[in-house]
């Protein structure tokens, strides 16, 4: 069976890529700015924004208000912006490579938010005070408060790979066990009495433990005896099982537990609500198992299933999809029926405005190139190979 369709998913591919319409061109050909891309974790943002309309939409029996799906996001972030630093941790403490760093978090976020803030503050008509603060990352509404909090988390990064050069001196494990300590720390103990960002009227907490949790994981697998772990088949093949439940595991707890079940049950009778939000910890680290899973395992199952084209296609435009869906969704709340209905109508249109989104305010900023020096000590850093050279051909997000 899988040799029949390869031919047909080669054609397939091959098509994409002679297209003039970039949203799915890249599909194929996207050249991010550092490595080379790859496909399995196109097809992760695809998943993360696929589980989040369907959450708003009540699909597949998800009213879990796209908490998976978010803290998928979330820890693949930090999994993919960590690769530059874990491979020449000296970057950290190099103002030009903290300066371009930063400019490419600017220019992938900022455009795109921009015009979802103008045409959310047309929709909801904000006075100036609130535009003017979720201009500035000091409130954002909606799905809009993911925003701020990416952007708070990304200032971390370089402090924690400063840390790796420094403190434990590259020694994987010992950056990994701090990192992951750290993140735990976050996950018990800082909640929004603690520190906390204006968000949907109410003050959130900031999950910065699941983006630490991706951190770790995209950190741990530069290890070279992990990385000789990995390239054995039975240990492959275990953690391409794993991966596997994993997946239906995230899948299936983004679902909302409606009907009670009685107290007496064992274990599931805590299963009253949304455990992603419940138990964000857990599901970060669960989430960059995964993601660590799906890209060292490249030929697993779980790893065919997230490189399908169409969760591809999804994924290149996540961003723009996320931003929109809310809006168009509320658009036909009241003549489309939940379920279903309103998640194939939500998806559809706004897959197409995410398109347009990618083509003229996304892909523009994202294409700028970066100076020679910068863009020579990138290539540098992407010349090593670990986990079967997946770890060295995945690009900065």
């Amino acid at each position: 069976m899988v040799t029949r369709l390869a031919p047909s998913r080669a054609r397939l591919e091959s098509t994409l890529g002679r297209l003039r319409f970039p949203p799915l061109s890249d599909v194929v050909e996207k050249r991010p700015s550092q490595g080379r891309n790859l496909p399995v974790l196109d097809g992760v943002r695809g998943l993360a924004v696929f589980m989040v309309v369907a959450s708003h939409t009540h699909a597949f029996g998800m009213r879990g208000h796209g908490a998976v799906g978010v803290w998928l996001f979330l820890a693949l972030s930090a999994f993919l912006l960590i690769q530059p630093f874990a491979l020449r941790p000296e970057r950290a403490l190099e103002w030009r490579s903290l300066r371009s760093y930063l400019a490419r978090r600017v220019r992938r976020i900022l455009p795109a938010y921009a015009v979802a803030i103008g045409v959310t503050a047309l929709v909801m008509r904000f006075d100036r005070e609130t535009l003017v603060r979720h201009l500035l990352f000091l409130q954002a509404d909606g799905v809009l408060w993911t925003v701020p909090q990416e952007m708070l988390c990304y200032l971390v990064l370089p402090v924690i790979a400063a840390l790796h050069a420094v403190v434990s001196r590259r020694s994987i494990p010992v950056t990994v066990v701090g990192v992951a300590g750290i993140a735990t720390l976050a996950n018990l103990y800082l909640d929004a009495s603690v520190f906390s960002l204006r968000g949907n009227y109410t003050e959130l907490r900031w999950y910065v433990g699941i983006f630490l949790t991706g951190l770790a994981f995209g950190t741990a697998i530069h290890w070279p005896p992990l990385a000789a772990a990995l390239g054995r088949k039975p240990v492959a093949r275990t953690l391409g099982a794993v991966g596997m439940a994993l997946l239906a595991g995230l899948f299936l707890s983004a679902r909302d537990f409606v009907e009670p079940i009685p107290d007496s049950v064992p274990l599931l009778g805590r299963l009253h609500g949304p455990l992603g939000w419940s138990h964000p910890g857990t599901f970060g680290v669960a989430c960059g198992a995964l993601i660590a899973i799906a890209v060292c395992c490249e030929g697993s199952l779980v790893a065919r299933l997230l490189s399908s084209i169409a969760l591809r296609a999804l994924g290149v435009v996540s961003f723009s999809l996320y931003l929109a869906h809310v809006l168009i969704r509320d658009r036909f709340v009241d003549r489309v029926e939940w379920g279903w209905p309103l998640f194939s109508v939500t998806l559809l249109l706004a897959y197409a405005v995410a398109c347009v989104s990618y083509t003229w305010i996304e892909r523009p900023f994202l294409r700028r190139r970066e100076p020679r020096g910068e863009a020579g000590a990138a290539r540098g850093a992407a010349a090593g190979g670990f986990c079967h050279d997946a770890a060295a051909r995945a690009p900065e997000e």
